[in-house]
């Protein structure tokens, strides 16, 4: 902004105010800097140098500017300055924009609010000694990386990036073992009783006689005084002899400070000794239930440090738990920021070609692999290929023989499905209104039914559907309800499959034709009955495909079939339809 009457402040200018206005309202009503500065240009609102971009930079400023709320920066704090009658806007909606940039702040790892980053002031970078910065801390890629060569000029050749998916897992599998392990608790508490017995015990009898001796020179500093004041002893006297005992005076009551604080280190350390073993026992049955704040908290009172160093093909881990020897396992190379670090080696096997090895060990064959993966045939033998030259091997045999040993503690780390952690869920694969037909049809709908459920054209319909075949890469529409529910799109909840299991054979029973003729409904089939029970004692698909006899896709749309005796789409509306008919008792709901 412009001077104003020869002073640093707003001009009189209600095009500019208004930009900053609608800025700070944008801001204050969820917008983030990249959306308001999308939003400003779309508007055709020219940018404060001219042009028509606008850059983030350029929003942060105005909304962080004290001047368009009347205010001037003084000694640290905000005062109301002389042009504060032209202000843009009051300043109460500075400060609330201020708050709003601090929960929106990304935290670092010397940040005391970084909940969602626990390992973030305990991991090292093991060649250059500096803590291991967080990247994307609230983000699904939150991740640490070593940024020492930038920040402080400290060179590191390998700086490493390892994602908190591949640490924090592997931490906690190692923390378990430790916890379920009464050899390693027992040798634990003896190496931290033999470091508490290393410290010094007799500080009590020294801590004694220092005082002691205090007290007889203060008495005969005391006694020379009396007699001085008697005109016995001169000034001379009294002078030597407070030379003679000032330095001993200045030591004892130094040593005293020292020996009070080892007192309270000793019982600091008893503390932490005794806190640290009780949480490892305690470790499995409570760490599952723990808020984020609670497992920083947890781990930081456990782990001492963990080094991370980059090798030729995999990632070293360091783990230092207390009162146990240090801990060393690998982790595969992740290659998401291998563009944007200069000079470092991309990882001759990547994790994909992991994946591979680690499903060949197992007994796929290429083309269970490319079923699995939803992928060419031809492009999983090209993966073998790779996979086999990255570990510098001769033959399949020989390169699953190199990694096997890493490969159960790399498990989570790889994209044995087709992708690396959770499956995609229904918004990542499917638009909104795409997703709204899926469940329609899987409830058995017909395309008028749908259009008129939507209020859309029956036309419109058509076309969903068909985007939606093309995306799961099926025909019919049996083949897109399965295949949806065994991605995940249409994972029906499971309540108390039991409860309809009472209500089906009470349906089966000759007792009750009369019953489901006035209902309109047809009693379910043997198949069915088999599937639902399967469904009662926890068995998933695949094995409840092994128990029948049939593949798992007919197990998935067997299940659909199921939930479409009574007209649901799911077990949740199945068990809803079965208590609005009358099918259960009404203490049926209990069972469980």
């Amino acid at each position: 902004m412009s001077s104003y009457d020869g002073r640093p402040g707003i001009a009189p200018d209600e095009a500019q105010a208004r930009v900053v206005r609608d800025i700070a309202d944008t801001y204050l009503r969820g917008l983030g800097l990249f959306d308001i500065c999308r939003k400003l240009e779309q508007q055709g609102v020219p940018a404060p140098k001219g042009g028509s971009r606008w850059h983030p930079n350029v929003v942060r400023s105005i909304l962080r500017n004290p001047l368009n709320a009347g205010l001037i920066r003084h000694d640290g704090k905000y005062i109301r300055g002389k042009h504060y009658e032209n202000r843009i806007y009051d300043e109460s909606v500075f400060y609330q924009i201020l708050d709003e940039m601090k929960k929106r702040k990304r935290f670092g790892p010397r940040t005391e609010s970084c909940a969602e980053a626990p390992l973030a002031r305990l991991t090292y970078c093991d060649e250059s000694s500096g803590r291991m910065r967080v990247v994307h801390p609230n983000g699904p890629h939150r991740a640490l990386r070593c940024e020492d060569t930038r920040l402080l000029g400290i060179p590191c050749k390998s700086r490493p990036y390892i994602p908190a998916g591949f640490l924090e897992p592997r931490v906690d599998q190692e923390i378990m073992k430790i916890a379920q392990d009464p050899h390693v608790l027992s040798k634990a508490e003896a190496m931290a009783k033999d470091l508490l017995e290393q410290l010094p015990q007799d500080h009590e009898a020294e801590a004694e006689s220092l005082r002691s001796e205090l007290a007889r020179i203060d008495s005969k500093k005391e006694e020379l005084s009396r007699a001085f004041a008697r005109d016995e002893v001169s000034l001379d006297t009294l002078a030597a002899y407070d030379r003679a005992v000032s330095d001993r005076k200045t030591f004892i009551t130094t040593r005293l400070s020292e020996l009070e604080n080892t007192h309270v280190r000793l019982d600091t350390l008893e503390a932490q000794q005794a806190r640290a073993i009780q949480l490892l026992r305690d470790f499995p049955a409570m760490w599952s239930a723990m808020l984020p704040k609670e497992r920083r908290a947890v781990y930081e009172l456990l782990i001492e440090h963990i080094r991370v160093r980059r090798l030729d093909s995999v990632t070293l881990i360091k783990l230092k738990i207390k009162f146990i020897d240090e801990i060393h396992f690998t982790l595969p190379v992740h290659s998401q920021w291998e563009r944007a670090r200069n000079g470092i080696k991309k990882p001759a096997v990547s994790l994909r070609h992991l994946a591979y090895l680690s499903l060949a060990a197992d007994g796929y064959s290429n083309a269970q692999i490319a079923a699995r993966w939803g992928v060419k045939v031809g492009t999983v033998k090209n993966h073998r290929t790779m996979a086999i030259r990255g570990v510098g091997a001769a033959t399949l045999e020989e390169a699953i023989a190199k990694v096997k040993p890493d490969l159960p503690g790399w498990a989570h780390c790889l994209p044995i499905d087709g992708r690396c952690g959770k499956p995609k869920q229904e918004s990542s694969i499917l638009k909104p209104h795409e997703a709204l037909v899926l469940k329609a049809m899987a409830a058995g709908k017909t395309d008028p039914e749908i259009a008129d459920q939507l209020g859309v054209p029956e036309s419109t319909v058509s076309g969903r559907r068909a985007q939606i075949r093309e995306k799961l890469g099926v025909r019919c529409k049996e083949a897109v309800v399965a295949k949806a529910t065994s991605l995940g799109l249409l994972r029906p909840d499971d309540p108390s499959p039991l409860i309809l299991l009472r209500a089906y054979e009470r349906m089966a029973s000759p007792r009750h034709s009369g019953t489901l003729s006035a209902l309109g409904l047809t009693p379910p089939t043997d198949r069915q009955m088999e599937c639902l029970q399967a469904l009662v004692d926890g068995l998933n698909a695949e094995e409840t495909a092994k128990r029948m006899g049939i593949g798992v896709q007919a197990v998935v749309y067997l299940r659909m079939r199921l939930w479409r005796v009574v007209g649901g789409d799911s077990l949740r509306t199945a068990l809803e339809r079965v208590r609005e008919l009358g099918l259960v008792p009404a203490t049926g709901d209990a069972v469980a």
